[in-house]
């Protein structure tokens, strides 16, 4: 989903604010015991995550204690929100940012995970 450089170093300057990320992708077999888990390695600003329009998950800049966690991985799992295999599914991601680098600079990985 990204090339692992904030959005200033992709072409985009300066900007500040909100961005879209979106991707299309075909879940992978699952067998019953199996769950899909989609990690993201960081993403430095606010970002919410929907998988086919539905709303997985969120992750902020800033945890409850006040923690910058611009450089933290964290995953949410989308079992529930896939389409039957060989069916596409279409991942968007808001970030919000409005000072300094941002947007998915690390790596974004679906893994298949046992329950």
């Amino acid at each position: 989903m990204s090339s692992e450089a904030p959005w200033q170093q992709q072409g985009y300057g300066d900007y500040l604010g909100t961005a879209w990320y979106r991707r299309e992708f075909v879940s992978p077999p699952l067998q019953k015991n199996q769950h899909l888990i989609l990690a993201f390695s960081a993403v430095d600003g606010d970002a919410t995550v929907w998988v086919n329009g539905k709303e997985v998950g969120r992750h902020d800049l800033f945890d409850l204690d006040g923690i910058n966690c611009w450089d933290a991985p964290f995953d949410f799992d989308i079992t529930d929100f896939v389409n039957p295999q060989g069916k596409p599914n279409t991942l968007a991601v808001r970030v919000t940012k409005t000072s300094g680098a941002a947007g998915i600079y690390r790596s974004v990985k679906l893994l298949r995970v046992e329950k």
